[in-house]
């Protein structure tokens, strides 16, 4: 009689075991997870436990909808030869319009050429190091989001005259709308993602008159769009890492696009 009870207890809670696995992996919704909850205290408890509407309400309000991320890339190719001949484009394209206009001062015009001459004298190189961004994000329903971007690319200037015509330093400033589509893969913590964004951009760069200590700032604004690839990975459902590639490009009305390839990884808290 002794042996029977133990062997139907035991019995009794490797049944008990088997359902709270069976229940741990089909609650893949709010619904099923609160149904999961009241046959569990059925099985158990043999008395069904009643949840009311605050219950239910806290198991959907886990839904994190919102995340922000930060990454770091580094650039492995540009075709930074297009931005010296868009800069001497839009010198030559600014010293035809000024030669036209016949209400600008004989003095202005002849500083700006000057200026414009200069430029088209570097002989130098513009090497596109590396990529950094923050965004504020919305996940737009399943496999969708939405976010606001703002990028800053190091650039590193190598000047080729015997007298340098920028200064050393200078960057690209962006701030970029991405959509991405970003499915999740069954019984895996990994999620491969592909976004395109496309905003405003400023190339910031000093040029030099005479010496380092006397230079003026020259922002150029442009438009710029990227192309987004890559895979995160849920460390926990607040916190995901990613790896990716990021094709951007700036758009020259007078020239070919500036673009750059880069590899980046980021970390994603999601709120």
């Amino acid at each position: 009689m002794i042996r029977k009870s133990a062997v139907f207890y035991v019995l009794l809670i490797l049944c008990i075991g088997c359902f709270f696995v069976q229940a741990n992996e089909s609650c893949s919704g709010d619904e099923q997870f609160v149904e999961n909850l009241v046959l569990a205290d059925e099985s158990i408890c043999h008395k069904p436990k009643e949840y009311d509407e605050k219950d239910i309400m806290s198991v959907k309000s886990k839904k994190l909808d919102f995340y922000f991320s930060a990454n770091s890339g580094r650039t492995y190719y540009d075709n930074s030869e297009t931005f010296v001949k868009g800069i001497r484009e839009i010198g030559r394209r600014i010293q035809e319009s000024i030669k036209e206009d016949h209400y600008i001062n004989v003095i202005v015009r002849n500083i700006v050429a000057q200026e414009i001459n200069s430029i088209e004298k570097f002989k130098g190189e513009i090497d596109f190091q590396w990529l950094n961004s923050i965004s504020l994000g919305y996940y737009a329903r399943e496999n969708g989001r939405i976010d606001f971007e703002a990028t800053y690319s190091k650039i590193n200037i190598k000047s080729g005259n015997s007298f340098p015509v920028f200064d050393r330093s200078a960057g690209i400033f962006a701030f970029l709308l991405n959509l991405y589509y970003n499915p999740n893969i069954q019984n895996t913590q990994f999620a491969p993602y592909i976004g395109l964004g496309i905003g405003p951009t400023v190339f910031r760069l000093r040029k030099i008159n005479g010496s380092p200590q006397n230079s003026m700032p020259l922002n150029v604004p442009w438009f710029a769009y990227q192309i987004k690839l890559g895979v995160d990975y849920s460390i926990t459902p607040e916190v995901k890492t990613f790896l990716g590639y990021r094709y951007f490009s700036i758009l020259i009305p007078v020239a070919d696009d500036i673009s750059t390839h880069n590899i980046e990884i980021g970390v994603m808290f999601n709120f």
